[in-house]
């Protein structure tokens, strides 16, 4: 592999260009505007931006907390599917509907005293005209021989 832009230095050329490179003091950066004498403020700028970033990465965590316990109290998909099993094996809405239809049909209560009542007024009535025709027609005597 041919790199032409590189090539093999002695050591007295590589001492003479260090002794030409530019001084600690005249480096270009960013923003420094060639010089290390605003780097203090740059550092204490980053400090603070970095208290800023501490300070956001608390308030995340204790967010993140506050979701995991709520999520501890949410029902799980396997308990949602569990619940859904039992209730499959409960009565539809069709089915209480018509249970409550059959149940209007059935006899109350007082359906149930009103018809003892008539039955037992009809028995007393039967019973009372029995008595009066006994009393209007007296039953004929019959006699009994005795051997």
């Amino acid at each position: 592999m041919s790199r032409p832009h590189l090539r093999l230095v002695s050591d007295e050329e590589l001492t003479e260009f260090l002794a030409r490179s530019p001084s600690p003091a005249t480096l270009k950066g960013g923003g420094g505007n060639g010089t290390f004498g605003s780097m203090e403020a740059r550092v204490a700028q980053l400090e603070t931006d970095m208290r800023e970033v501490k300070a956001n990465t608390r308030m995340i965590g204790d967010t993140l907390l506050r979701i995991e316990g709520k999520l501890e109290t949410r029902a799980s998909a396997i308990d949602l599917a569990e619940i859904k099993g039992k209730l499959d094996f409960k009565a539809s809405a069709s089915d209480v509907g018509s249970l409550s239809g059959k149940l209007n049909d059935k006899p109350d209560t007082w359906k149930v005293v009103t018809i003892v009542l008539a039955l037992g007024a009809i028995m007393a009535g039967s019973q009372i005209v029995k008595t009066i025709a006994d009393v209007v027609h007296p039953p004929a005597q019959q006699t009994v021989k005795i051997p």
